[in-house]
């Protein structure tokens, strides 16, 4: 067992494996269809293999390597990823799409120890406005822009 933790590649394989397994079970309530007429199951599942294959090969991977062990990941770092995603949802209705970017960008910075640049803050607004002119413009996505 102090192996399996020890080595992220066997924790990282056990992880996929143990995902591609949930989304395949949760997606077996769904019609699956065939290759010519898809049903909304059949990309799940599709998926759902190639990760459980992807998993299976990091996890051999693992087992066949003799890695350093690794430390714990930053306890700051892992907090501040999951919840960006939710930060983003927060804010696109409240402040618009165009800040809510810029906002969770700076946000998910704070997971790393770096000093702040100009490049901190260009590096979102790009970003923003990227994300501005595909999502908004291109796709015509009804989102608001600003609040």
């Amino acid at each position: 067992m102090e192996r399996i933790v020890k080595n992220r590649d066997i924790a990282a394989g056990l992880i996929v494996i143990a995902m591609a397994l949930a989304f395949f079970y949760f997606g077996l309530s769904l019609r699956y269809g065939q290759a010519s007429a898809m049903g909304p199951g059949y990309l799940p599942r599709i998926l759902s293999f190639l990760m459980l294959v992807l998993g299976i090969a990091i996890l051999i991977r693992g087992l066949l390597n003799q890695a350093e062990p690794s430390e714990w990941p930053s306890w700051r770092a892992t907090f501040v990823i999951v919840l960006s995603p939710i930060v983003f949802g927060v804010l696109v209705p409240t402040i618009g799409m165009a800040i809510a970017v810029v906002a969770t960008a700076l946000f998910a910075r704070l997971a790393q120890n770096l000093p702040w640049r100009w490049s901190t803050l260009l590096n979102p607004i790009l970003l923003s406005l990227f994300s501005c002119v595909v999502f908004v413009y291109l796709l015509k996505l009804p989102i608001k822009l600003w609040p």
